[in-house]
């Protein structure tokens, strides 16, 4: 696989390589990807008591860690109405709260082991169209305005922007995401 080199962080830390596996091995588990997910999950299953192999088809951090926009955040690509309808409130919050529960772990992960990672706690905006003509812009005006009610309603801490920062489009403020330098983590 060739190394793709997308955004400006990708050169500022050199990765490890490792050779590929050539033997079976004896393991309690074994993770399969090297991104954030995985190497996350491998260490938590290391400070279980497991036996843990961690395996990555390409370059440890490398595709999607490595290309991601570097926000962590609990908003899925489902709307929070869309999974209200679809599984329920109870199940929808579990989502959002899941996605907290993670960044959390990665804070938490961080603060233990001094990972000099740029992490900082950030809102985060889910914005309506910025390309949208004047009636699609109302409805994602007022879809906002309902995913706000209903995140509200479970309570998230959310509000109604009427311009999100750099778009100035309406948007839903979400409190209490993070950002930081993935290839660094």
């Amino acid at each position: 696989m060739k190394d793709f080199r997308p955004i400006p962080w990708w050169d500022q830390i050199d990765l490890p390589r490792f050779p590929a596996l050539r033997h079976s091995l004896d393991v309690d588990a074994v993770v399969v990807g090297g991104g954030l997910t995985g190497i996350t999950a491998a260490l938590l299953l290391k400070e279980a008591g497991c036996r843990v192999a961690l395996v990555e088809r390409g370059r440890v951090g490398g595709i999607d860690t490595g290309c991601t926009t570097a926000h962590l955040t609990p908003v899925v690509d489902a709307s929070l109405t869309d999974l209200a309808s679809t599984l329920g409130q109870d199940h929808a919050q579990a989502v959002w709260d899941a996605g907290w529960a993670a960044i959390s772990q990665i804070d938490e992960l961080v603060e233990r082991f001094d990972i000099d990672c740029d992490f900082a706690w950030v809102p985060g905006f889910f914005h309506a169209d910025v390309d949208a003509d004047e009636k699609a812009l109302a409805n994602d005006h007022q879809r906002i305005r309902d995913e706000v009610a209903l995140a509200e309603s479970l309570g998230f801490d959310v509000s109604f922007i009427s311009e999100a920062p750099f778009v100035g489009t309406p948007a839903m403020r979400v409190e209490h995401q993070a950002k930081f330098h993935p290839r660094k983590y």
